[in-house]
């Protein structure tokens, strides 16, 4: 038996058009600005010394803001990278990079004992709220 061979043809819109979507854009659009403005609203609420704060970014700082929620009540971040990440919408590349570098500038102080997790101390960030 031959196969059933239909032929596509190649919609008059462009390539845009014959690219499945999902049913309802207008509920996934708003998304993207919200996960934008949280990231801007944690780098707001970050309090750090006037001579590094041209040396980092939002998402530096959305990192930092995490670090500091995360250690106000025990002094210290044990949270695993990827959910820093997550909390701060960045990546996890990003924020090893911003992690190592707010090391480098002394703001935060990595602690690891053998046998025991990482911890991230914080020195110097504080919150303007």
């Amino acid at each position: 038996m031959a196969p059933f061979i239909v032929p596509i043809t190649r919609p008059a819109g462009g390539v845009r058009d014959f690219l499945p979507m999902a049913e309802d854009t207008s509920k996934t659009a708003p998304v993207r600005r919200v996960v934008m403005w949280g990231r801007r609203f944690l780098a707001a609420t970050v309090v750090v010394p006037p001579d590094v704060v041209e040396l980092l970014n939002t998402d530096a700082m959305a990192v930092l803001a995490v670090i500091r929620d995360e250690a106000k009540a025990t002094g210290r971040c044990t949270l695993p990278v990827a959910r820093i990440a997550e909390r701060a919408n960045i990546g996890r590349a990003k924020t090893r990079a911003a992690i190592r570098l707010a090391e480098s500038l002394g703001l935060i102080a990595i602690e690891q004992e053998p046998g025991q997790e990482r911890a991230i101390i914080n020195r110097s960030v504080s919150s303007r709220c």
